[in-house]
């Protein structure tokens, strides 16, 4: 409910209490509402602007019991005929006349399988429909009046975690209230239990007068979605059997990487890996068995490299990786590490093991080349050059 209801009074927190407060916020006139014995239940946002501050729930008003009152900006009544209700039991029936276009709205939003809610200018919930109260498994009434961390949304999800790269409902319901329309296309929120991702659109609700008294949201459900498109953009970018990036994105990166190498005048080199003598564990022991050698490397060859640098697989038993910002001598130095701690390692597969080494070509910008195609030239002939020399080494032009 909005800012300026009595919470603890006993109130009927149903659909058309909500829709009835909410319209009074919107009209441009002062407006409030006295029970029999004089005492104030409810004023609206533009009374505070006639009456010049907010006055306390249940303040006496001896003029007015009972009152249903309309008011101008200039302290001036409006006239009866103008005014759609005269008491609050007068309001409360007009209101209850309107049930079939309420019916027609409730009906619209409950059978909508989006989330659809209203809140006011503090952040609580005015408004929802059931599929909305469905995710927290309560009523809609049951949610009225109360902020989201009230109504059981979990507090990271409200008030956000950079460190998790969550927003946060707060932040996008801020922005609405300040007037902007918000669409977050990968909008989390725990459901029963279960983190879900929605699509949400946020905007402001703006009366007459041309305020703003709260926010509409819409958030559709979009987790299977999104995990489709999450699946395609990884088939896309990334090999299907090692996980590392596949040949495409790798040029991307080198290309990428030796602009920036060119722009502020550092280094940059590769590595062309192979994997010595691999056909053996092909041709003895099934293609199976070679598969699962090549997964378990390209995880190896991940922990071995550093943060900033890009593995790839490139073809076969061939792998690159682009590392940013290193001179040929660092480039060296960490493919001698690279190679002994590859020849150190033993890979199982069914209760088999093998040991592998590889051969390492490397090539330097802008030592050795200054653009992507021929950088890959020197490297592959380097690596080509090491498998010559006896595999199990490294070589640079």
């Amino acid at each position: 409910m909005s800012n300026n209801i009595n919470t603890e009074l006993p109130t009927v927190n149903t659909y058309t209490d909500n829709l009835f407060e909410l319209s009074l916020n919107a009209l441009p006139v002062c407006a409030y509402i006295c029970d029999a014995e004089g005492l104030i239940t409810f004023y609206n946002q533009k009374a505070i602007s006639l009456w010049g501050r907010t006055p306390k729930l249940n303040d006496y008003n001896d003029s007015f019991c009972g009152a249903f009152g309309l008011y101008s900006l200039e302290d001036k009544p409006i006239d009866h005929e103008d005014c759609f209700m005269d008491d609050y039991n007068e309001s409360y029936k007009a209101a209850k006349e309107l049930s079939y276009t309420e019916s027609l709205l409730r009906n619209l939003i409950n059978t909508s399988q989006d989330l659809i809610f209203v809140k006011d200018k503090n952040l609580r919930t005015i408004l929802c429909n059931k599929k909305y109260a469905a995710a927290l498994n309560k009523k809609p009434e049951e949610l009225y009046g109360k902020t989201d961390i009230e109504n059981g949304w979990p507090v990271e999800m409200v008030k956000g975690n950079p460190e998790k790269n969550i927003r946060g409902f707060e932040a996008d319901d801020k922005d609405a209230l300040a007037g902007n329309v918000i669409h977050n296309p990968c909008d989390p929120a725990a459901v029963n239990g279960e983190t879900r991702i929605f699509d949400t659109i946020k905007s402001p609700l703006i009366n007459e007068a041309g305020d703003i008294i709260g926010l509409l949201g819409i958030s559709r459900d979009v987790t299977e979605r999104k995990a489709m498109e999450d699946d395609l953009t990884h088939r896309a970018t990334h090999d299907g059997l090692t996980g590392l990036y596949n040949r495409s994105v790798f040029e991307q990166r080198l290309t990428d990487e030796i602009y920036r190498a060119a722009r502020y005048k550092h280094a940059l080199s590769i590595f062309m890996i192979d994997l010595d003598h691999f056909k053996y564990i092909n041709d003895n022991h099934g293609h199976r068995a070679g598969d699962i050698v090549l997964q378990k490397f390209a995880q190896l060859l991940e922990s071995l490299i550093r943060k900033s640098d890009h593995a790839a697989r490139y073809g076969g038993e061939e792998f690159v990786v682009v590392l940013p910002e290193t001179s040929r001598e660092e480039a060296e130095d960490l493919a001698k590490r690279t190679c002994k701690k590859i020849s150190e390692y033993t890979f199982e597969v069914d209760h088999k093991t093998f040991k592998i080494t590889v051969s390492i070509g490397i090539a330097s910008y802008p030592v050795h080349a200054e653009n992507l195609q021929h950088l890959i030239e020197v490297a592959d002939a380097a690596m080509y050059a090491a498998k010559k020399a006896g595999r199990n080494q490294i070589k640079t032009p």
